[in-house]
């Protein structure tokens, strides 16, 4: 999946994966190393986010947020090192957002894109919840026409 996005991806561009995929349903019943991440996509920054608090992150990544063999922990988060020391690219906690924060907002392009690809399974089980008790079965009209032939 990520060497795909990264043969799709324009030069130098970021890719990130969606929330909630868990290493056990991997073949490899582990997260993946950032080995693995920087040959699937050597020349983009990627983030394998697993949830809101756990992600992976390959060297370009762990590069453009300036973390290094000498960076700190973060408060309230971890940079994962192997037994060297060296960055394993496990992010957790404010590791995580420190990452994300260095990554320029998507460009409408790309959000479109990105919506249209999972759009088949958007579209039967999205749905929001609101206090006052909307239908929680319709998108936001913006999402609507992100996901439409028209894009956003």
């Amino acid at each position: 999946m990520v060497s795909a996005a990264a043969r799709d991806a324009a030069p130098g561009g970021r890719i990130l994966t969606s929330m909630g995929w868990h290493e056990s349903n991997l073949a490899e019943n582990r997260l993946p190393t950032v080995a693995e991440l920087d040959a699937a996509a050597p020349d983009h920054p990627v983030l394998a986010r697993r949830g809101g608090h756990l992600a992976v992150a390959n060297s370009a990544a762990l590069r453009a947020a300036g973390f290094g063999a000498d960076t700190a922990d973060p408060r309230g988060g971890k940079i994962g090192r192997d037994a060297e020391g060296r960055l394993d690219g496990v992010l957790e906690g404010g590791a995580v957002y420190q990452v994300v924060a260095h990554a320029p907002p998507p460009r409408r392009a790309e959000l479109a894109a990105a919506l249209g690809t999972g759009s088949a399974g958007l579209r039967g089980a999205w749905g929001r919840h609101h206090p006052r008790g909307d239908d929680h079965r319709r998108r936001p009209p913006r999402l609507d026409r992100c996901l439409g032939t028209g894009g956003c």
